[in-house]
Order: structure tokens, then C-alpha cells, then sequence
């Protein structure tokens, strides 16, 4: 019997925090022939202490080799000393799955054409909790697949990042690594030249043009995300990083076989490894992307859970009902198998709610086809069945799907809070997802009900409603003639009878369900008779090339419009500008009138003279005395206008079709209508204006500016008809008695005047329809307003325009009935919001503050000051909000309406901007959180380069916007007390957590350990006690944990490096410290500074020496205080040592204390919510 290959693990160990987890990572591989290689190349003892004990242990082999070279001559050394036919690299923060050598050993050797095979990565934090995906860890291929090496590589020099990745996402045939290690230069080196930050891409550059790659989709491998460690995936933006990758890119393109291809780079050759003949061009970048888009999609809806308080809170509503809201979900089952049936089954089955109870009934199936649900037999067809159900049921809404659609968890969570609320609605529908070639990869964020976008695609708007009993009763059911499109039917009867104020809509994916291809035929047939009751007897239904449906009203009369051309300097673009609208125009009748601003010349005047006198009934030109201004020259000619129907048209735009016009009074006429737009391209075809969404990138923003117009956009709305809350004024039609209603445009606003006038009209209960048919050229981009500022003084009035419309419209602002609250604010094209916790407020409770906190930064004072007091008030059930290290912008912040905003030590001239259109604009109580004496650092903090001069002035301004300035001691709040009139100190305390369970070990070294952790600012506190640890080298082992001067190395037996903030805790604990010290230099800066290290400290039940300074002085914790003078520390500590036990009962009563007085606890975070509340 064969020998299966052996399969050399190498581990590149240099920091031993996560190794533990990464070496039995390796010897749980259920391949049973590896042998695990160990190189140390830290220069350091932890490596080896680690990994002594399993060099005994059963299993795979472990080798273990030290070199005090770096890391690709390690590797290279452990290469060398492997017995394998394959090479499995991994780092030491890296972390296999037990399958991962079986799974790419298998791929490999059944193809072994193949040069490396390489593994699908994922993302885990320092704790190993899994992370999204960023574009260098998406999923290449969604199959097991063989890809060119030479096309890889070709790919790779477009990218600013290893697409590959690693060395541990790989498997390597021995024998290629050792063809690539020659004497005269280094497996990682190019041209002579070693590229150490890129060595997984210089070795790939050198094997993948000898074959192909193997790829396999699962995630094999998991590497690190660490702000402390970070790994080479965080570094790609490096500027050394950038230039060697730079290098290895330009000897790419210089090989022979690079020249000889020209096709796109993206375009690489694959096939599935199960199909080796049959290889296709294949683009990867597209194929990343969506693969990316998959898990962003899927990592979006996964934070959309409850949590426990949150739970409690909805669990004490159900105690209040007398009765949950009933919801019976019909299922057809009619052409579908078992498992799709049980799918759905099991989606509904995870819910559970005291809100809102789910009953599941099937038709289409046997009894002996199921029995997980109640079934309805009929030989009747389906409707039938369903009417019948309906007449019998008790529930109260009823939802149809069929079977294989998934109900989401989160989805059922806010309907059941939403279907409390619907008092006179009759109709309900929510969002949804839907799948592509069976993944779940397309959304449909609807809108509030957008009677315009439902009848252009009722794909996307009438699946999945729901309906109360008693408008299915009114209706005698659902409407057996109208087949598949009988949702759509009931809707539209309901907007005949009820109108459109009883629809409601839950803005959140309820389901994810097929797109089914709809009867065509049947969906124009129901809009049509839709189209008659309404009055419309000669409108027709027609397709359009992107198979939405285009409806052609056919009004019979077609009154009269005035066309107001507003006229800037620009002579040719007038002329452009009107010359093709009277060539091209056909609708009749219309006038003409042209309103010039004073940036008047001889030769406009000249032309506007001379076309005034063509025809003077259907020409006027009217003069405006003033410098552009969009609202008042229109209001001018407004007024002078004898038409039924008001066009705004800039003279910067020119007609391409002559059914413009026509096309726009087709909406115009409707009488719920009161303006329209249309789609202004430029000369390339690309989008200048599709509408504006409220909120977006600013007040108001146009969406899919610079998309070419055949692309594809989300849920089609770049080609459809459709109701938005505001079109652009430079190509708007409005009714003349609409407009005289509204009072025109308000003159006042120089920009947004249309948004205002839009946003009026929608007040008063008229529709606003965009149409991308009616389409016009506008070769040049829009033209600034303020012409003749400066590009900053552009941006400032620009912005004091926005505030304008905020002020009036910010409730509209923040949620623009045409967008949908999951989609951001930061982006014009439909994008998901990438913040999934700022939409998803399942459970916000008015008696409870709504509290955004920005934290500074993910080190300790951002998680002591900020995210653990905000988790524990969230957790204790007396907060709810979010944290973030973004700002919101004015728009989010609407949207979020928090009552307090929490920010912390943010004083940049941006911000003062920022926060100063807050408070200008928001009644939030603004609360400035800061735990330093920021404004004068000790001289040897490494921070202070980062701080100048101008702090002080800086950090005064900031506080000079906010309600209440909170700090973390008295010092601090002495010191800065001119600063602010309202000062209020919460001290720090603990996270439960973090400390509440921790417990040092005494007595494990052969001599007293003492020692000291913490950053990397304490310089001048730890060369203060040079002299001490020197002194005291042969009677202690002294332990230095993330710091230790190069003066005090000679003397230290441990230093520990840093590590990640959630992992400092227990990596305190585990230094079993018999005495800890706390040494500070007696400065302003630390007198300012909180006793957090004695807490820390205390919290592993450590004895603590510290400085006698008002930091440590002004609590009455058991720890013992010293001078700072060499004498005092050495008697202080050989006094704890002479009696150790004493010192071990002072620890322990330290522990006591803090874990009652100074934990994270509902008194504590009740005190601190104070604060930070008004």
C-alpha cells in the first residue's frame, strides 16, 4: 500500500500572542501525514516557551528550528530542512481549518498541472471572531476551479493589493519551491533584490508562469485583523509596501510572454476543476466583486439581531397585548420540491415573538409530502384555495409566497414591531432580497409607495404584500382570472378605491425569494383597465427595452405650455439651446420666452433683439436686472407666461428629440401630478441629472450622475417612471396653477430652489414624476451659481444654501420617502449603507435616551471612555444608540435623531465646521468627552509630535460648541476649567467583562516577578526607575509588558510586547506578577491622569506600588504610595517581598474593592449616563 505524500507544515513564528491557537490549528489537520516545522525568528524565549510543550505530545511531528535571520531566510532555512512533497505555509497569527491540508493536497495532486492551490481566506479579529471580507479576501470563484498563473500574474499588476494573498493561503509542491532556490539568489528576491514586505508576491511572480493555479472557494484559512500587529494584508497602503510591490509589477510587464498578450487584464483563462478541457475567459474582477457583494450582503444582515435588553423590552410589549397580530403565510408548493417546502418551513420556524404570531399553510403538496404545516387539498386552482382559506382564517394579514423563499429573522422582528402601528393601513410591504443563479445577490430597498415606479415595474413593487383580512373580504379574495399578476390586481384595486394614503411600508428585507418571470401579457392587461377606471380610456402599455412597462396616458387635449429658457453669458449655448427646440419640437402649442440675466454684450443683446422680432407671439425675450438667479427669472416669466403649463429649461441644455415635450405633458396632465422631470445626458451619453434624493452626499444629491445610460442600475430605476421627492429645475414642467399656488420658486435660495419648490408642491399632496424618456442634451456640466468666488468661498455659500433647505425640510431631508433608510446617505447610485447598525433600530423606546458615540480611536481611552460605559448603559437597558469612528454627516445624523452626541478629543478646523452646522441645525445635546491634559504632553510622550502649538486654541473652540464638557478627574476639570461653563467628571471604572473574572498567579518564577504593563507613552515614567530595576536585578525577575526603555533591557528578564486592547486584560493576568508598579513623573500631564492602572492592576488581584502624585492620590484603594526617589521605591518593594503573603491579602482586598466600587456596573453607568445627558 502507498505512502500518502507527506506535507511539510511550516509556522514563521516571531510573536507568540496568537501561536498557541495557530500550532493547534497544524496539529488538528485531519491529514495524518504532516509534519509541523516551527521557525523562530523573534530573537526571543516566548516562541520556544510556547511551543515546548507540545513537542512531546502524540500526533504529527513537530521540528522545532530558531534563526536570528528575518523572516524569508526563515522560511527559506525551514524549506530546506522539510521532508515533504508539499509545503503548507501559515505565520503565527494564522489559523487553519482541520480540513485545509486534506482539502488542498487532494486538489492538488488530481491536478497536477497545477503549481500551488490556494484557499479562499477569511477575516478573524485578535479574538477570532470572524470579520467581512475586504476586496483582498473575497472569494475569487464560487466553484473549485484552475486558473492560468500566467493570466494571475498579468491581473495582479493592476492591483494594489496580493490578490492571492499570503503564503498561507497556499499549498506548494516542494520540488517548485526548491527549483526556485539557486545559490545565487533568495527564493523571495527579484533581480538580486529581496522585496521582505511582498515575499508571497515575489515568489508567485516566479511559480505561477510555470502552470496553473487550483483555486478552492471555502475559507481554509484564517488570518488576523490587529491594531497592533498589523498583518501584511493592513500594510498594502504602505508607501514601502506600495514600492516594492511597484518593482514586482514592472518585472512582470517586462517578461516575454507578458508582451505577448493583449486581451484585458482582468480576463483570465479558468475552468472547473471538474471539467479541465473546457476552459473559458473568465473576469475576475467581476467575479470578485460579486463575491465580495455576497458576503457584505450577508455580513449586513447578520448584525440585524437582538440583543438581550432589546429582547426583554419586546418581550414586556407582548405581556401588554391582549392578543398578538396574526399573520397567516400562504405557501405554493404547487411546482416545487420537499426541500425547497422545508426551507421555507424552517425560515418561519426560527421566529418566535410574542408580538406577532406566524401560521404556515401549504397548497400544492400531499399530506404525505409534508406535514410540517397545515395543508389545504383542492383540485381547484390555486386562487381558489386561497379564497377559501382566506374566508375561513381568523388572521388578520395574509402574505403569499412560494415555496423555497426564506424568511429573515430580522425582517419578522421589525414587521412584528411595525404591524402594531398600522392603524387604517389595509396594505403592508416590506423590502427584499432575491436570488441570482441561486444566490441570494439581488436587493430590492423599495421605496415608500411610488405609484409611478409600480406600474413601470411591478416586478420589483408587487411581490410579497401584505394584506388585512378585511380588504381581501372587501374584494371577495384574490381575483382568479388575473393568475400570477393576482397580487398586482388587488393593489391597483385598492388604489381605485382607497387611494394611496392606506399602504404602508416596513423598511427592512423581509425575505429573499425568486424573481419570477411575470405574464407579461397580463401585468399590461390589469394596469391598462387600472389606467381606465382612473379616466385614461386611450392609454396603452408598451415594453421597453429593459422589459419595464412604459404607459402612454393619451390625453386628449394637449394644452398649451410655455417654455421659459433661462439665459446666462454664454451666447452659443442660447443659440444651441433654442435654434433645437424650434427645429425639433412637435408638440403644439407652446410660446416661447427667453429670460436673460445682466451679463449682458453687444452680441447677445443683438441676437436676443433679432429673435425677438421672428415670430412675437410665440417669442418674447424678458430682461432680468440682476446677475443670474434661477428662482427669480423664472418667477418673472412665470408671471408673464399664458400657458396652462410652466417649462423650465436652462439655456445650457439643447433637444435631441422631438417628442420632449410631449413626453413630459403625458405625466403633466395627470391631475395628482404637479411637476416633472426628465433625464439631461451628456454628449457621451452619460447621466448629468435622474432625479435628486434627498439627503444624499449634502441636502440633496443627483443620482447616478456620470453612469453611462444603457447600465444597469439598482431595481431599474434609472429607466423607469417614478415618483421622486424633487427633479432638477433646469428641465422641469409644472402646471401654471400649481405653481401659482406654491408662490413660485423662493428667490431666496440660490441653490436648491427647485428641491424647495418640489418638496412644496409634494406638501400639498402632489405627485412629482421623473420620466427618463423624455431626454435632453446638456454637453457641458453644470455651471456654479456663484460665479466669480473662489473655490472656498464657493464651498462656503454653497453650504450655507444647504443649511437653508436642512432648516426647512431636515425631517424630509432625512428620510426621502424615494430612497429607503438602508441605502446610504454617502452615495448617489442606490448603494447598501455600509453601517448595517444605523438603520437597524428594531426596539427604539422614546422614555429611553437615543446616544451616537464617536470615539476617538479602538486603543484603551476609546474603549474605557466611550464604548464600554455605552455597551454597558445599552446592556443595563437605560441607553440605545451606536458608537463609530465616523462622523455622521448632517444627513445621518437626521436620520439617526439621536438626543445626545457623545464625541471625543476631536478638535480639527474640519470638525469645528461640522459641528458648529450640528448645533446650527439639531437640537442634540453635544457632550465633549476627554481623559488627558491634551494641550501639554511630558516631554518624552510619543505623542507629542502629533500635537502643536495651536491645541490649546483648538480644543477651546471645539468645546465652545457643546452643551457639556465631560472629563475623567478632578485635576483634569480644575485644570481646564476656564474652558467651559459646565464641567462634570466621571471617573473611569472597569468593564465587567474585561476584569470582572481575572486572577494572577503568585509565586511562578524562580525569583519575585515584578513588573510593569502598559503603552507606548510612558518613556519618562519608566526611565524614572532606571536606577531601581538595576538595583533590584538580582532580586527580582522584572516583567515589562508593551514598553521598556532600551536603558532598562540590560536588567529586564521578560518583556512582553503590546498587544490588541481586548486581549490586554488577560495578557496581564497571564504575567502572574507578584508586585506590580505604577511609576509616574509628577507633571501636569499625570496629575490629570485617572488611577486606571492601579484598577488594572487590582483587577488581577496584583499588590501595586505607585508614585506618591495627585493621580494615584486622591483615592483611598489599598496600594502603597512612594516618592519618586530611588531609596523609597527599593524599601517599598523589598518591604512587600520580605512579607508575601501580606502583600498577596493587600492584592486580593485590592480586588475586592474594585470589583464593588469601581466596575462597570448599573449604579456606575447609571452616574455617567447622567452626564452625558442634558
Amino acid at each position: 500500500m502507498n505512502q500518502p505524500p507527506l506535507v511539510s507544515i511550516i509556522i514563521t513564528a516571531q510573536i507568540p500572542i496568537w501561536l498557541n491557537e495557530a500550532l493547534q490549528s497544524a496539529l488538528a489537520q485531519d491529514y495524518t501525514n504532516c509534519e509541523i516545522i516551527i521557525i523562530d525568528h523573534s530573537n526571543e524565549k516566548f516562541v520556544a516557551k510556547c511551543v515546548q510543550p507540545y513537542l512531546k505530545q502524540a500526533g504529527h511531528k513537530i521540528n522545532f528550528l530558531t534563526t536570528g535571520a528575518g523572516y524569508y531566510k526563515a522560511a527559506e532555512q525551514a524549506i530546506r530542512t522539510s521532508r515533504g512533497a508539499y509545503v503548507k505555509f501559515m505565520s503565527d497569527a494564522e489559523v487553519l481549518a482541520p480540513d485545509c491540508v486534506n482539502k488542498m493536497l487532494c486538489a492538488l495532486v488530481k491536478h497536477p498541472q497545477a503549481v500551488l492551490a490556494v484557499a479562499k481566506r477569511k477575516l478573524i479579529s485578535p479574538l477570532g471572531t470572524p470579520l467581512p471580507d475586504n476586496i483582498s479576501t473575497a472569494a475569487l470563484l464560487s466553484e473549485m476551479s484552475l486558473m492560468d498563473g500566467k493570466d494571475v500574474l498579468r491581473y495582479q499588476t493592476s492591483l494594489n493589493y496580493n490578490l492571492l494573498g499570503e503564503l498561507g493561503a497556499t499549498l506548494i509542491p516542494r520540488a517548485q519551491l526548491v527549483s526556485l532556490m539557486p545559490k545565487r539568489e533568495a527564493l523571495f528576491s527579484i533581480n538580486g533584490k529581496v522585496h521582505s514586505d511582498v515575499s508571497a508576491l515575489a515568489l508567485y511572480c516566479k511559480l505561477l508562469p510555470k502552470g496553473d493555479i487550483i483555486w478552492l472557494p471555502e475559507s481554509l484559512c484564517a488570518i488576523r485583523e490587529s491594531d497592533v500587529y498589523s498583518q501584511p494584508h493592513q500594510r498594502d497602503s504602505k508607501e514601502h509596501v506600495v514600492e516594492q510591490r511597484k518593482r514586482i509589477n514592472d518585472f512582470i510587464c517586462t517578461s516575454a510572454w507578458f508582451k505577448q498578450m493583449s486581451s484585458p487584464r482582468e480576463q483570465i483563462s479558468v475552468c472547473l476543476a471538474s471539467q479541465p478541457q473546457q476552459r473559458a475567459q473568465k473576469d475576475l474582477r467581476t467575479s470578485q466583486q460579486h463575491h465580495l457583494s455576497l458576503n457584505t450582503l450577508s455580513q449586513w444582515l447578520s448584525t440585524r439581531t437582538l440583543e438581550p435588553f432589546q429582547q426583554q423590552y419586546l418581550n414586556q410589549i407582548g405581556q401588554q397585548l391582549s392578543t398578538p397580530v396574526s399573520l397567516a403565510i400562504i405557501i405554493n408548493a404547487a411546482e416545487s420540491t420537499a426541500a425547497q417546502l422545508e426551507s421555507t418551513l424552517v425560515s418561519v420556524k426560527k421566529f418566535d415573538s410574542a408580538l406577532l404570531t406566524l401560521e404556515t399553510v401549504v397548497i400544492g403538496l400531499s399530506d404525505e409530502e409534508n406535514q410540517s404545516a397545515q395543508n389545504i387539498l383542492s383540485n381547484e386552482n390555486y386562487i381558489i384555495s386561497v379564497n377559501k382559506f382566506i374566508s375561513d382564517s381568523q388572521a388578520e394579514w395574509f402574505i403569499f409566497v412560494d415555496a423555497g423563499t426564506i424568511f429573515h429573522l430580522s425582517g419578522l422582528i421589525a414587521l412584528s414591531t411595525h404591524l402594531l402601528s398600522t392603524k387604517g393601513m389595509l396594505a403592508v410591504y416590506a423590502d427584499e432580497f432575491f436570488f441570482i443563479q441561486g444566490e441570494p445577490a439581488g436587493i430590492a430597498f423599495r421605496p415608500d409607495f411610488n405609484l409611478d415606479m409600480l406600474l413601470s415595474s411591478p416586478k420589483t413593487m408587487s411581490q410579497h404584500w401584505l394584506f388585512q383580512r378585511e380588504l381581501l373580504l372587501a374584494a371577495e379574495g384574490l381575483d382568479p382570472t388575473a393568475g400570477q399578476s393576482a397580487e398586482l390586481d388587488l393593489i391597483l384595486k385598492l388604489i381605485v378605491s382607497q387611494g394611496l394614503n392606506c399602504i404602508g411600508h416596513v423598511a427592512e428585507p423581509l425575505l429573499t425569494a425568486q424573481l419570477k418571470k411575470r405574464d407579461i401579457a397580463l401585468d399590461a392587461q390589469l394596469i391598462q383597465r387600472h389606467l381606465h377606471h382612473r379616466g385614461y380610456s386611450d392609454a396603452e402599455i408598451d415594453l421597453d427595452q429593459f422589459h419595464n412597462y412604459r404607459l402612454r396616458y393619451n390625453h386628449s387635449l394637449t394644452p398649451k405650455v410655455s417654455i421659459i429658457i433661462l439665459a446666462s453669458a454664454s451666447l452659443p449655448v442660447l443659440i444651441t439651446c433654442v435654434t433645437s427646440l424650434m427645429e425639433k419640437t412637435r408638440y403644439q402649442p407652446y410660446e416661447l420666452l427667453i429670460v436673460a440675466d445682466n451679463e449682458c454684450s453687444a452680441e447677445r443683446d443683438a441676437w436676443l433683439d433679432a429673435i425677438s422680432t421672428v415670430d412675437p407671439q410665440l417669442i418674447r425675450v424678458l430682461h432680468y436686472g440682476h446677475a443670474f438667479n434661477h428662482g427669480a427669472m423664472a418667477n418673472l416669466a412665470a408671471s408673464q407666461a399664458s400657458g396652462d403649463y410652466l417649462l423650465f429649461l436652462h439655456s445650457e441644455l439643447a433637444i435631441t428629440d422631438g417628442e420632449w415635450l410631449k413626453l413630459l405633458m403625458n405625466h403633466g396632465q395627470r391631475p395628482e401630478v404637479g411637476i416633472v422631470g426628465g433625464k439631461q445626458l451628456s454628449a457621451d451619453n452619460k447621466i448629468r441629472h435622474a432625479g435628486y434624493i434627498l439627503g444624499a452626499n449634502g441636502a440633496a444629491g443627483d443620482v447616478f450622475r456620470g453612469y453611462d445610460d444603457s447600465q444597469s442600475s439598482a431595481m431599474a430605476r434609472l429607466h423607469i417612471d417614478q415618483n421622486y421627492s424633487a427633479v432638477s429645475g433646469d428641465f422641469m414642467l409644472v402646471r401654471q396653477t400649481v405653481f401659482n399656488d406654491l408662490g413660485g420658486f423662493d428667490s431666496q435660495n440660490l441653490l436648491f430652489d427647485d428641491v424647495d419648490l418640489c418638496l412644496r408642491a409634494r406638501e400639498i399632496g402632489y405627485l412629482v414624476v421623473w420620466t427618463p424618456y423624455a431626454r435632453i442634451l446638456r454637453s457641458a456640466g453644470r455651471k456654479s451659481r456663484f460665479n466669480g468666488e473662489s473655490p472656498h468661498a464657493s464651498a462656503k455659500m454653497k453650504q450655507l444654501e444647504e443649511d437653508k433647505l436642512f432648516k426647512r425640510w431636515m425631517p424630509l431631508i432625512a428620510n426621502d420617502p424615494a430612497y429607503n433608510a438602508n441605502l446610504s446617505l454617502r452615495s448617489r447610485n442606490f448603494d447598501l449603507g455600509a453601517d448595517s447598525r444605523l438603520s437597524w433600530q428594531p426596539t427604539r423606546r422614546d422614555e429611553v435616551p437615543q446616544i451616537f458615540v464617536n470615539h476617538a480611536d479602538t486603543a484603551g481611552c476609546g474603549h474605557y471612555r466611550m464604548l464600554k460605559p455605552f455597551a454597558a448603559m445599552e446592556e443595563a437597558g437605560i441607553a440605545q444608540g451606536k458608537n463609530g469612528l465616523t462622523l455622521l454627516n448632517i444627513s445621518e445624523l437626521a436620520q439617526f435623531q439621536p438626543d445626545s452626541l457623545i464625541i471625543q478629543r476631536r478638535y480639527s478646523p474640519a470638525f469645528h465646521n461640522w459641528i458648529e452646522r450640528v448645533g446650527n441645525l439639531s437640537n442634540v445635546f453635544k457632550v465633549f468627552e476627554l481623559d488627558d491634559y491634551i494641550i501639554e504632553l511630558p516631554e518624552k510622550h510619543n505623542n507629542r509630535k502629533n500635537f502643536n502649538a495651536d491645541v490649546k486654541e483648538q480644543l477651546r473652540k471645539s468645546l465652545s460648541f457643546f452643551d457639556r464638557f465631560v472629563v475623567s478627574t478632578e485635576p483634569l476639570a480644575e485644570a481646564l476649567s476656564e474652558f467651559h461653563p459646565d464641567i462634570r467628571v466621571v471617573k473611569n471604572c472597569l468593564p465587567v467583562d474585561w476584569w470582572g473574572n481575572l486572577h494572577s498567579l503568585r509565586q511562578q518564577g524562580r525569583k519575585p516577578r515584578v513588573g510593569w504593563a502598559g503603552g507606548s507613552s510612558h518613556q519618562g515614567d519608566l526611565e524614572m526607575i532606571a536606577d531601581v530595576v538595576k538595583a533590584l536585578a538580582n532580586e527580582v525577575e522584572w516583567v515589562f509588558m508593551g514598553m521598556c526603555p532600551d536603558k532598562l533591557r540590560p536588567y529586564v528578564h521578560e518583556f512582553h510586547t503590546g498587544v490588541d486592547i481586548s486581549l490586554y486584560p488577560a495578557k496581564l493576568a497571564s504575567l502572574d506578577l507578584d508586585l506590580a508598579l505604577a511609576p509616574v513623573e509628577d507633571n501636569i500631564f499625570n496629575i490629570c491622569k485617572s488611577h486606571l492602572r492601579l484598577m488594572e492592576y487590582g483587577a488581577c488581584a496584583i499588590p501595586v506600588i505607585c508614585s506618591d502624585v495627585e493621580c494615584y492620590r486622591n483615592t483611598d484603594l489599598p496600594v502603597t504610595r512612594v516618592q519618586n526617589r530611588l531609596s523609597d521605591w527599593i524599601e517599598a518593594i523589598r518591604m512587600h517581598l520580605a512579607d508575601r503573603d501580606e502583600s498577596e491579602r493587600v492584592g486580593l482586598e485590592l480586588q475586592s474593592r474594585l470589583r464593588q466600587e469601581w466596575m462597570l456596573n448599573r449604579k456606575n453607568v447609571t452616574n455617567w449616563l447622567a452626564a452625558w445627558r442634558p
